[in-house]
């Protein structure tokens, strides 16, 4: 058994991290998923549940419970991560000018084309995480729901894999 969730989880979740970081977590090749995957999807999970805990920022801010606790021990996996490869980016700013294509790197090519202040590494942190809250969760749950329809509905398999040979032998055929 496969469970394409779990796939489409960690591809969409590597394809994320190397789009911001430029970094490869080969998930797909892990028996368990990275540790920066593991705190974030754990962060957010933690984070649903507040909204049904009307004393959650009083816990918060005493740290009185195990979810604050365990949000602010994952927070810290993140930032680890997240810090470790802004920082790599940001010593390879000062030697190359072209960093690659991924989002951090954007930044400091954009800082030093306009001689703009470079973003710190909470800043570059904060808009990474919040490409990642965008992003990933919802790919992967559209391609899981999308496999699950195509499961329930065997006609419409028929006419996608008939529409994808047609397309393929058009291709085909026009380089010949």
């Amino acid at each position: 058994n496969i469970d394409l969730q779990d796939v489409f989880f960690r591809i969409t979740l590597d394809s994320f991290v190397n789009t911001a970081f430029g970094v490869e977590l080969d998930s797909l090749n892990r028996k368990r998923q990275h540790p920066f995957a593991l705190a974030f999807d754990k962060v957010q999970s933690l984070c649903h549940q507040r909204y049904k805990d009307p004393f959650f920022e009083i816990k918060r801010w005493c740290g009185l419970c195990f979810r604050e606790r365990t949000i602010k021990s994952q927070v810290i996996v993140m930032d680890t991560f997240a810090n470790h490869v802004i920082n790599s980016k940001r010593r390879s700013s000062k030697y190359e000018h072209d960093l690659g294509a991924d989002l951090i790197s954007r930044f400091f090519e954009k800082s030093c084309l306009h001689e703009a202040d470079v973003p710190s590494n909470k800043e570059l942190r904060d808009i990474v995480i919040k490409f990642f809250v965008a992003g990933p969760d919802t790919t992967a749950c559209a391609l899981t729901w999308m496999f699950y329809e195509l499961g329930r509905n065997l006609e419409v398999v028929k006419k996608v894999i008939a529409e994808a040979k047609l397309k393929l032998l058009r291709r085909i055929f026009k380089y010949v």
